[in-house]
């Protein structure tokens, strides 16, 4: 079935009963999922909604979402039948095992469900939207390249606790963090993700400091159709300031954390940000330091085009140089993490998994100079790192027998959420970063 504007229709023209029902098998099929935990070698990042939005106070707006991946776009009328989600999960997953993102149908049900009456239309809208998301996105959740989860709000107390813990982490140990670092972290959460130039202008005059830009900017922005993406970003500019990116930053640390805990700890985590990864490590002395201790790899990687779900297919099916790149990646993570139980450097590490995964990056910059596919231009970064000193491969053990493992990185995590004699499973696991490769 293509997803089109007959399917939204459908959906919309069903009865009230027959949404009802639609709503309620889709939330009853999420709580009887079934999970396997991926090889420890592989990467398969957890995207949430919340990843997709920027919080102030309890009112999140929508964002551009870790490497443009925006979830919120497929619960949204407005991008229906774009392919604006669904591009943005081709984006990050050419370059991992697998994804598991929140189920944007699973989110519309929930939201459906809590609609008043009165305003149930709205809530049509939306389900119908994530109807044709999923219908985008179906080859690859049949062939188990993409895995879904839902967290129902009212399980989000973990969220809450952890998010509450962290931030005051945060004020007690009186960490300054650089205005620059902030703001670096707010653009890639929100402003970046392919807008126009007039947009990108925009930004640039609210992050030197001028609160009222050139109303033609907005107007060229609103033209060029960055029009959600401005509307969003004005409703932020007025309390925008460097707390408000930090406690929101927090507040998606908590977010990503607490749902891979929750899912098994089996899966690894994607960073909008450099900023958030440094954010994983608030419980050592130098989060910064240990940022770069625990860093695995930094490749520079074409970046992607335009796909359309085919393509992203076909180039799993054939693609001899993504073929390359997930099984030397595999390869250089095991032995990165070999190493690091040696007691080898961090530049030790780093240069092993580069040579390790130099022929596919070689093969990667090749076919980017061959394809449409593929942008050799506009590179980016891929930088993967372990969460903890714990070796792969090895489960979680007693908390007081991890400890040493654990050198005291991550402490607020594991102290502050969850209230356990046990190391959670997911310090076994990876962060992820896709950043802009600067020349």
């Amino acid at each position: 079935m293509d997803a089109s504007p007959d399917l939204i229709v459908a959906v919309e023209a069903m009865p009230s009963a027959r949404i009802d029902e639609l709503a309620e098998s889709v939330l009853a099929r999420m709580e009887q999922r079934t999970r396997v935990a991926p090889p420890l070698h592989e990467v398969w990042p957890v995207v949430s909604l919340r990843a997709s939005t920027f919080g102030v106070g309890d009112i999140y707006r929508p964002a551009s979402g870790p490497a443009g991946l925006n979830l919120n776009a497929a619960m949204s009328p407005r991008f229906a039948g774009t392919g604006k989600f669904s591009n943005g999960v081709l984006r990050a997953l050419l370059y991992c095992h697998g994804l598991v993102i929140e189920d944007p149908l699973a989110a519309a049900a929930e939201m459906y469900q809590g609609t008043a009456a009165e305003a149930r239309s709205l809530g049509r809208l939306a389900l119908a939207a994530a109807v044709a998301s999923t219908v985008e996105i179906a080859p690859l959740l049949d062939q188990d390249i993409i895995d879904t989860y839902f967290t129902a709000t009212a399980r989000l107390t973990p969220v809450r606790e952890l998010s509450a813990a962290l931030g005051t982490r945060v004020i007690s140990a009186g960490i300054e963090y650089p205005i620059d670092e902030l703001w670096d972290s707010f653009e890639s959460q929100v402003v970046s993700g392919g807008l126009s130039p007039s947009f990108q202008q925009l930004w640039r005059h609210i992050r030197e400091g001028n609160r009222r830009p050139p109303l033609e900017l907005v107007a060229q922005a609103v033209e060029d159709g960055d029009g959600a993406v401005v509307e969003a970003f004005l409703d932020i500019v007025p309390t925008l300031n460097g707390r408000a990116v930090l406690d929101d930053a927090v507040d998606n640390v908590a977010a990503a954390v607490a749902t891979v805990e929750q899912l098994g700890g089996f899966y690894d985590l994607l960073c909008p940000s450099a900023f958030f990864a440094k954010l994983l490590f608030l419980g050592a002395p130098e989060p910064a330091d240990q940022m770069r201790l625990h860093e695995l790899g930094r490749v520079d990687v074409p970046g992607i085009g335009q796909l359309l779900v085919g393509d992203a297919v076909r180039i799993r099916r054939t693609s001899d140089a993504f073929a390359l790149w997930r099984d030397q990646l595999s390869h250089a993570l095991g032995s990165a993490h070999r190493l690091r139980a040696e007691q080898q450097s961090a530049a030790v590490v780093n240069e092993a998994v580069r040579d390790l995964v130099a022929e596919a990056r070689g093969r990667l910059h090749e076919e980017a100079r061959r394809t449409r596919l593929l942008n050799a231009v506009n590179p980016w970064l891929f930088v993967t790192g372990a969460l903890t000193g714990v070796v792969a491969g090895s489960p979680g053990g007693a908390l007081g027998s991890g400890a040493a493992a654990l050198g005291g990185t991550l402490a607020a995590l594991v102290q502050a959420a969850f209230n356990t004699r046990r190391v959670p499973g997911y310090l076994d696991r990876h962060y992820l970063v896709f950043e802009p490769a600067t020349p």
